[in-house]
């Protein structure tokens, strides 16, 4: 599994992003900030391309996006 994206710089942007609930099932408790396109494969901590997700759907949404995209280097 890949380590967090962690440091003040992200602990900013999530502060900023992260919604009240799940953006899938709706529940309120155990919040992360989801990369819809992985920084691995492209993806920006722009707002277009951050998600709340319970921890739950985060883990499923994860392993579905990781099954189904290659990842680059990124620079």
């Amino acid at each position: 599994m890949l380590k967090q994206l962690h440091g003040a710089s992200w602990e900013k942007i999530r502060d900023l992003h992260l919604d009240d609930e799940c953006a899938i099932c709706g529940d309120p408790d155990d919040l992360c900030l989801h990369h819809i396109i992985p920084i691995l494969t492209g993806g920006t901590n722009d707002s277009y391309n951050l998600l709340t997700l319970c921890r739950q759907c985060h883990t499923r949404t994860e392993w579905y996006t990781r099954e189904f995209t290659e990842r680059h280097l990124v620079e």
